[in-house]
C-alpha cells in the first residue's frame, strides 16, 4: 500500500492464494478436498483488497487429476466461486475467472473462453467476470477479436503477452496495435 501511494499507482488485480505453488498447486477453486483452504483464501484476499483499495481478485481454478470425476470438480468450482462472489460483494469487489492454456499449465480446470462463459451462467453472480488473457486465448482458441466481441461485458480485465513465447507484446503472432485500436473503438 505504501509503495502504491508513494508512486501514485492503483492496484487493479491480484490472485487469491493459489495454494502451495512449490508443491504444484495452481489454484484451489475446483479442488473438492481443499474447500476450507479456498474459503480461508477468500477472506485473506478480501483483507488485502480492502487495504490495497483493489476491486478485482482472480481465483485460480486449480489442476484436475487425470482420473478425476470432472463433474465433481466443476460443481466444487461453481460453489467456491459463488462463495467468493457472495463474500466479495459486501466489499464491492469483483471475482475474476481466467482460462489458462493447457500448454503452459497441463490439466488446468478452466481452459477456454467458451467454458468460462458457460460457467458464468452456472455461477450466476453479478460480480463475477472473465479475466481475458489474450495470450492464453490465442493459444487455445485464436480468433481474438471475434472472441472479444462475443464476450461483450462478460470480461472486465485484459492481459496480454506475445504468442507463442509469452514475451513483450510487440513480438510474436498477435497484432496488438490493431486489437488495441478495436478495443478503443468499443470503449474498453
Amino acid at each position: 500500500k505504501d509503495a502504491l501511494d508513494k508512486n501514485q499507482l492503483t492496484k487493479v488485480l491480484f490472485n487469491m492464494p493459489p495454494g502451495d505453488w512449490a508443491q504444484g498447486d495452481r489454484g484451489l477453486a475446483c479442488l473438492p478436498d481443499r474447500v476450507t483452504a479456498f474459503q480461508e483464501g477468500v477472506h485473506e484476499a478480501i483483507r488485502y483488497a480492502n487495504v490495497l483499495q483493489c476491486h478485482q481478485i482472480h481465483a485460480m481454478a486449480g489442476l484436475v487429476p487425470a482420473d478425476a470425476n470432472v463433474l465433481e470438480y466443476e460443481q466444487t468450482y461453481i460453489k467456491n466461486i459463488q462463495y467468493a462472489a457472495d463474500h466479495c460483494a459486501a466489499h464491492d469487489l469483483r471475482v475474476l475467472i481466467e482460462p489458462i492454456n493447457l500448454r503452459d499449465m497441463p490439466r488446468y480446470f478452466l481452459t477456454t473462453q467458451k467454458q468460462a462463459e458457460a460457467l458464468l451462467v452456472k455461477i450466476n453472480r453479478p460480480n463475477v467476470f472473465i479475466q481475458l488473457d489474450l495470450y492464453h486465448c490465442q493459444i487455445m482458441e485464436g480468433d481474438l477479436m471475434k472472441t472479444i466481441e462475443r464476450l461483450g461485458d462478460k470480461f472486465c480485465h485484459i492481459q496480454i503477452a506475445s504468442v507463442p513465447e509469452r514475451h513483450e507484446p510487440d513480438q510474436g503472432e498477435v497484432n496488438y496495435a490493431w486489437i488495441f485500436k478495436k478495443l478503443a473503438e468499443c470503449h474498453y
